[in-house]
């Protein structure tokens, strides 16, 4: 069994059960920019995938990243202002890290998110020291499924993407850690375990990740 050195975690769906709160707050923008956003086009075009992605998909064109970039934080700041009020952790987020950290194991956010929303996150939840890495989808070239963004973290810590241990709730996004090569674990936050098959292990929350890290990826 290969050692695993890092976990890197996306953060929507997996860290906090944020979807909901996106998911109320893009037809609220998509309003302001002239765009009817249902339910299936978020789940077709907007989940998983960055904003910059995102909107290209909703708009059907090609989009200057600067521009979507600036319509993105807009989105992005009815969403934290929608979520502020009930912020909080999945459960056992917090005591999954600080047994993850008493094992010396690296941590990375590694999540399409607007890099606000991330910042927003890791203060709110006063977890940012724990976190040695973050890569959004700014730093780089494809989103998700894609597996850029693992691979990136994976190169800033100089481990082997088999090293590192994805935790997921998109589909693209466990798509993204397979072609990775990295295993991954799902969180059911957004997609049961059938949906996100061939996923092998599957929580709804935290709660028995230590449980489910000792007995299948015991370091």
């Amino acid at each position: 069994m290969t050692k695993i050195k890092a976990i890197l975690f996306d953060m929507d769906g997996v860290m906090v059960d944020s979807n909901p709160y996106h998911k109320a707050a893009w037809p609220v923008y998509g309003k302001q920019i002239g765009l009817d956003i249902d339910d299936d086009l978020m789940e077709k075009h907007v989940y998983g995938h960055t904003n910059h992605d995102a909107l290209q998909n909703l708009m059907g064109k090609k989009l200057d990243k600067e521009l979507t970039f600036k319509m993105g934080e807009e989105k992005e700041a009815i969403f934290r202002e929608m979520i502020l009020p009930e912020l909080k952790p999945v459960d056992g987020l917090i005591e999954f890290i600080d047994f993850a950290k008493s094992r010396n194991i690296k941590l990375a956010v590694a999540s399409s998110a607007h890099r606000s929303n991330i910042d927003f996150i890791l203060d709110g939840f006063n977890i940012r020291r724990a976190f040695e890495c973050i890569v959004d989808g700014t730093m780089v070239e494809n989103g998700k499924p894609e597996p850029d963004i693992f691979l990136k973290a994976a190169e800033l810590f100089g481990f082997k993407p088999k090293e590192c241990l994805v935790i997921e709730d998109s589909l693209a996004g466990v798509e993204a850690g397979r072609r990775a090569g990295m295993p991954t674990v799902g969180i059911t936050t957004t997609h049961s375990k059938d949906e996100l098959d061939p996923i092998e292990f599957a929580e709804s929350d935290f709660k028995n990740f230590q449980k489910l890290f000792l007995e299948n990826f015991n370091n």
